[in-house]
């Protein structure tokens, strides 16, 4: 067998979790559950390898899962419940939604559990590591949100794991250690770059207390590459004035075309809070390009200065005194005791050079 495997999840961080539950049953029939490694982060009969992604709550925000190697489908299936937690719901044989592919050397890879309606590829589709398939659900025998990630060959269930109690060489493009998710990476024709020519709020910015904020960037595809819109800019810090973790990209993006990306930030209404964030474009988990920066401060504008304090002060930061007239508004002046000096000796000098009648 030549063909080798990308990871099926890719878009794995700390903030999106992705995570081996179970390996394939290495020894079935044998009076034991062992897995690849020998030990037992299996299940009796397992004929796969599970990937969690942490709950509902991330199946929900929609967790794509992609072809693993060239191929051609040759089955789908959709339209199943995907909320099932008892291992015994109905769907496909125990599948749900699915998706398999043929691989031309004689191997099929099964994509089992998926979400309802996520299914984006049909029979005879013509993929390769970078196609997405659908996203992660609960369909079929499940007990919870993950994938089931299956090679078969001759019909029959086969290891992609290498080790003492699995096969001879991995079929991982890189297999990892132990417990490990295998290499996400899928090789792609050209390169990927992006760079940032234009931003509507420069770093630094103040913006007013508690107003909801759209921050913009012009970015150019500097690479050779075509952005699909499976490409995503991830958040790179904790969240903070409700950022969303994830900007999509409305439309493909050719080499040497430029898209706006836009995200909105709720503002604090307390002055003087500052943020700063990082976004960057992914692919298939992988970050490229520009660092999408933001940082911004909640400041009052002059319009915004209010009325005048009890003491006689502005509220503008000054320190300028305001005239009881003044605060009054009824526009009257004071004059400045310099002006009565410089005018009473004007009036003395007038009279002393003028000549009498």
């Amino acid at each position: 067998m030549s063909i080798v495997h990308s990871a099926p999840l890719r878009d794995c961080s700390s903030q999106r979790p992705c995570y081996i539950t179970a390996y394939k049953d290495a020894e079935p029939n044998r009076g034991q559950t062992l897995d690849w490694f020998c030990r037992d982060h299996t299940y009796e009969g397992h004929k796969g390898t599970d990937f969690g992604i942490g709950g509902f709550d991330e199946m929900d925000r929609g967790r794509p899962v992609f072809a693993t190697a060239q191929g051609t489908v040759i089955q789908t299936a959709d339209g199943f419940d995907d909320r099932c937690t008892s291992g015994r719901c109905e769907g496909a044989g125990g599948l749900g939604n699915h998706v398999i592919i043929d691989h031309g050397d004689g191997t099929q890879s099964r994509f089992a559990h998926l979400k309802n309606g996520s299914i984006l590829v049909s029979n005879g589709d013509q993929v390769d590591c970078s196609t997405r398939l659908g996203e992660v659900g609960s369909s079929g025998y499940s007990t919870g949100p993950h994938l089931h990630f299956e090679v078969r060959q001759n019909n029959q269930a086969v290891e992609v794991f290498a080790g003492d109690c699995g096969s001879e060489r991995p079929l991982w493009r890189t297999q990892k250690g132990y417990r490990e998710l295998p290499s996400m990476h899928c090789p792609i024709i050209g390169l990927d770059d992006s760079q940032i020519i234009d931003q509507n709020l420069p770093d630094g910015s103040e913006v007013t207390p508690g107003v909801r904020v759209e921050k913009t960037w012009t970015v150019r595809n500097v690479g050779t590459s075509q952005w699909t819109t499976e490409i995503q800019a991830f958040l790179l810090d904790d969240e903070e004035w409700n950022a969303p973790t994830a900007l999509d990209l409305t439309r493909p993006v050719a080499p040497g075309e430029t898209i706006t990306v836009s995200v909105f930030f709720e503002a604090p209404a307390e002055v003087g809070e500052r943020m700063q964030l990082r976004y960057q474009l992914h692919r298939q988990g992988i970050p490229f390009g520009a660092i999408f920066w933001v940082e911004l401060i909640t400041a009052r504008t002059q319009a915004d200065a209010g009325p005048l304090t009890d003491g006689g002060f502005s509220d503008s930061g000054t320190s300028e005194p305001v005239t009881p007239a003044q605060a009054q508004g009824c526009g009257c002046s004071q004059t400045h005791p310099k002006s009565l000096i410089m005018f009473a000796l004007f009036l003395l000098v007038r009279r002393r050079f003028t000549c009498p009648h």
